[in-house]
């Protein structure tokens, strides 16, 4: 139960007339402030896990939460970014998050410097320090992005409040012509693997990644999909 001054900032009039003093508020009970009646029509919504976690899309409209390591756990993330970023054919995460505008009753969640999860290609993400790849966003991070940069770089940018961070990396991007309106590839890795990757709309506030693929190899093959339509091969 919050105190009185926070219950009364959302029910001012009500709570600052009934109960008048802090003493008079903390020795009554819950029904005697809301009213039994009031609380038996009230909605009621549970959230039953806050753990950032990665929702696995196993087909046939089935799904499978998987928990992200603890040290995932200790800043709220907003900015995400799922890529093959070591070029070992599994996808990858990288992170940004931290929020300084919590009650003030609570701590600032202020303790992540950026997070980079090194995936096994099984569904599960490992600890990698991302300070020791390069990329560090102490402060308040909200969007991350991909980019295709000129000269055939990539960019991974990181949104900051109003500055702004990137990395570049050494892998070269393939570029996707964004008047082909693809969803998704499908690529066969060239070493008996296939994978799955689709262009979502945003990864975070106000970010919006290029339409690329960074392929693991020089071997890697694919297609290009616009919903169920292939639209172009790749490598092939």
């Amino acid at each position: 139960m919050r105190g009185r001054t926070e219950t009364a900032s959302q029910l001012p009039a009500f709570i600052r007339r009934k109960y008048p003093t802090y003493t008079s508020y903390a020795t009554a009970t819950v029904d005697q402030i809301y009213g039994r009646a009031n609380l038996d029509s009230a909605q009621c919504w549970r959230a039953r896990t806050f753990v950032s976690s990665v929702l696995e899309n196993l087909g046939n409209g089935h799904f499978q939460l998987r928990p992200l390591p603890l040290v995932a756990q200790s800043t709220p993330m907003f900015g995400t970014l799922l890529e093959d970023f070591d070029s070992d054919g599994n996808l990858d995460l990288l992170c940004v998050g931290n929020f300084d505008g919590a009650d003030p009753l609570a701590v600032r969640y202020n303790s992540g410097y950026g997070l980079y999860l090194n995936g096994d290609g099984k569904g599960n993400f490992l600890q990698k320090s991302a300070t020791g790849a390069g990329f560090s966003v102490p402060g308040e991070g909200r969007g991350l992005a991909c980019v295709a940069g000129k000269d055939g770089v990539t960019i991974v940018a990181a949104n900051c409040n109003a500055a702004a961070t990137s990395v570049t990396l050494r892998q070269r991007p393939l570029r996707i012509d964004p008047a082909k309106r693809c969803t998704h590839a499908i690529l066969d890795l060239g070493d008996g693997r296939t994978r799955r990757q689709e262009w979502y709309w945003g990864s975070g506030y106000l970010s919006q990644s290029s339409q690329m693929l960074l392929l693991p190899s020089a071997t890697a093959t694919g297609d290009l999909y616009s919903g169920e339509k292939k639209v172009e091969e790749i490598g092939k």
